[in-house]
């Protein structure tokens, strides 16, 4: 190896010694080991640096969809003309109401009015169909002394506007709202399915008599849980639909009612809806019924526990 030196005539550059030769051979080769080191070190942190942003990137999109999903593709509303709008045959005859929500949506309701009315019941339905689906149920009801207003989210039947999870906190109170100035009766609320976290949050923010939550959960991310285990799509999932907790604050006798039979929300989820609820809760329990189907498959033990509930938590002699 050939290195500078002071410049002397003749003489521009002079060997190392071979004492310094070996020196300077020992000094790159530590240098390259620990460049070699630094490299391997910068690359290592560079890979977990991009894994963790993808892990963040694959996070973001995932919670992204869970968000929209929620607030998007929770309802499967029938637009009016989908339904049976044809009630002629229902004793009593529904009546039309129209009202308006805090935004300024205008949404459509039946009601079934009693004589003589005992009780009332304002209800809440599930995330599909329409109001027409439970109108013979309701009429039911109304023949038992019990004026019911079912009524249709926005999108829903006749509603203007489109279904979100945050609207329909509106449209429900709103239907209370409406209701409260139709009946001279203490009003119970009935929630289905997810109708019932709606019925819980009006129960938790207007006085009401009696909660009945049929087919229903204690929370979203419960619900999310149950559903889509073993994937914890709940870890992604808001923690919105609080049933259990607005029942529990509103300090209302609840009657939770549910299906060993329901394919949709398991059993499990109508017990831990009682338990998370507490000693205010009674659980009502349903052998053959589908989900949200307990009007229907089990008519005669629905209406005795609906009305049974409402009598004596509602009733002028409770």
């Amino acid at each position: 190896m050939w290195v500078r030196s002071s410049p002397g005539p003749g003489e521009r550059f002079q060997p190392i010694a071979p004492a310094g030769r070996s020196a300077m051979a020992s000094m790159i080769a530590l240098l390259r080991v620990r460049f070699r080191d630094e490299t391997t070190t910068g690359t290592m942190v560079r890979r977990v640096l991009t894994a963790i942003a993808g892990l963040v990137v694959v996070a973001a999109v995932l919670f992204g969809g869970a968000t929209l999903l929620r607030k998007t593709s929770l309802f499967f509303p029938y637009a009016y003309p989908q339904g049976f709008w044809n009630m002629d045959q229902l004793v009593p005859v529904p009546e039309d109401v129209w009202f308006e929500t805090d935004d300024g949506v205008r949404l459509h309701g039946w009601l079934f009015r009693a004589r003589p009315e005992k009780g009332a019941i304002v209800w809440s339905h599930g995330n599909a169909g329409n109001l027409t689906f439970r109108a013979d149920a309701a009429a039911e009801l109304a023949r038992a002394g019990l004026t019911t207003l079912v009524y249709d989210y926005r999108g829903f039947g006749r509603s203007d506007g489109t279904p979100s999870e945050s609207a329909l906190y509106l449209d429900s109170i709103a239907a209370y709202d409406t209701f409260a100035k139709l009946t001279d009766a203490p009003i119970a609320v009935y929630g289905e399915s997810i109708g019932g976290a709606y019925a819980a949050w009006i129960a938790a923010n207007r006085p009401v008599c009696a909660v009945i939550l049929d087919s229903s959960f204690a929370s979203l991310r419960e619900a999310a849980r149950a559903i889509y285990a073993p994937l914890r799509v709940d870890l992604l999932t808001w923690e919105g639909l609080r049933t259990a907790e607005w029942s529990r604050d509103s300090g209302s006798p609840v009657l939770v009612m549910h299906s060993r039979s329901d394919t949709i929300l398991p059993f499990a989820l109508g017990e831990q809806l009682q338990q998370r609820i507490g000693t205010s809760a009674s659980l009502s329990v349903f052998e053959a019924s589908g989900h949200g189907t307990l009007a229907w498959d089990e008519r005669e033990k629905w209406m005795y526990e609906v009305t049974r509930f409402v009598e004596a938590n509602c009733g002028a002699d409770r």
